[in-house]
């Protein structure tokens, strides 16, 4: 098939592969602008499949900077000594995952932490959204730091704790929140996940995808500000925590993977040309 003919005449230097990444980073950005969380948790796993030199570090660098973006608009809007809170347990969570990083597999960890997101998001639903104390914020931060190690998802602890929010604040909080540990993350890597700045700049490239995610997020935004953001909230973190388990099962022999991640490929390409 010839792919390049099915290219409108105005996008002669963006490849298929390529408008596949940012179709994802969009979907992605919108869902993070929206909720407040969710970024990663959309567009990581499909472009890992498609393309995976974007990630972490391209992806990371666009995510800081759709939550920098998140966090200078909605500064206002953003509880100050909650995020305080937060970012004071994250940081032994953070020295603790790297400490554990050398003990602790990356199929335990996500085991682990699945299972733990799982039971949170079942006690947050059987008890109801409850304004979180300073001792509950510094343990979902301590927790959020450290699954940001160990499996690159810290969202889901400091998301279930601030739930209780309302949805402006909630996404402010939120943002500064994953600005300053993402950037902290970046000093605290273990040397054999620490990023190449050269590759990581290419995060830029997806800038577009990004800014266009944030402008159309509006209409969601206040979809969801309707009284829906607590039940997508947990729903979210429920796929987080399931995506962990799933992540933890005994992967299939590299041929059949490589079958698979061949299926999925094509069959995106396909969509991205219909």
């Amino acid at each position: 098939m010839d792919i390049a003919s099915h290219l409108p005449e105005w996008l002669p230097a963006i490849s298929p592969k390529f408008a596949l990444d940012l179709l994802l980073v969009y979907l992605g950005t919108v869902v993070q602008a929206s909720l407040g969380f969710g970024f990663a948790l959309i567009s990581a796993p499909l472009l890992k499949l498609i393309d995976p030199d974007l990630l972490p570090g391209p992806l990371m660098v666009a995510g800081m900077l759709l939550n920098a973006a998140m966090g200078a608009r909605g500064l206002k809007a953003a509880e100050k000594a909650p995020l305080a809170w937060m970012v004071m347990g994250s940081l032994p969570g953070l020295w603790l995952g790297v400490l554990s990083y050398d003990w602790l597999t990356p199929r335990q960890a996500d085991m682990l932490f699945g299972v733990l997101v799982f039971s949170a998001v079942g006690m947050s639903r059987l008890h109801g959204a409850k304004h979180a104390t300073a001792g509950v914020l510094i343990g979902a931060g301590f927790f959020s730091g450290l699954m940001n190690i160990t499996t690159t998802m810290g969202g889901p602890p400091v998301v279930l704790a601030l739930q209780a929010l309302p949805g402006n604040r909630f996404r402010a909080t939120l943002a500064l929140y994953f600005l300053v540990i993402g950037t902290i993350s970046l000093f605290v890597l273990p040397h054999s996940v620490q990023l190449d700045l050269a590759k990581s700049i290419r995060g830029l490239e997806l800038m577009p995808a990004v800014l266009l995610g944030l402008w159309s997020a509006g209409p969601f935004e206040r979809w969801l500000d309707a009284g829906r953001t607590r039940v997508a909230v947990l729903l979210l973190a429920a796929a987080a925590g399931g995506i962990l388990i799933l992540r933890s099962w005994p992967p299939v022999d590299q041929a059949g993977m490589a079958a698979v991640i061949s299926i999925i490929k094509d069959a995106l390409l396909d969509l991205v040309l219909e």
